[in-house]
């Protein structure tokens, strides 16, 4: 199952990353280092499309990609943790 994943600059070198897939959301912050990681290891993205997220979040300071796969035992090894559910 593929999920959403939404990334905002929150500082010049520090990036809050959340994950949504079905009615689960996952968040972590990193640096852009940490973050280029996350981008190549678990969802595999090729360097063009590493390069266009950079690219956006200089120009919008976040960026959302659709279609994104990242298995759980992934995103938790990354430190992605769950976020509290509003149900």
């Amino acid at each position: 199952m593929s999920g959403i994943l939404h990334i905002f600059r929150t500082q010049p070198d520090l990036y809050q990353v959340n994950y949504t897939i079905g009615a689960t959301s996952y968040a972590r912050t990193c640096t852009a280092e940490q973050l280029e990681h996350l981008l190549v290891t678990p969802t595999g993205f090729a360097e063009n499309l590493v390069n266009s997220v950079f690219q956006e979040l200089a120009a919008r300071n976040n960026v959302t990609v659709s279609d994104v796969s990242i298995p759980e035992r992934e995103a938790s090894a990354l430190g992605i943790e769950p976020m509290p559910s509003d149900a």
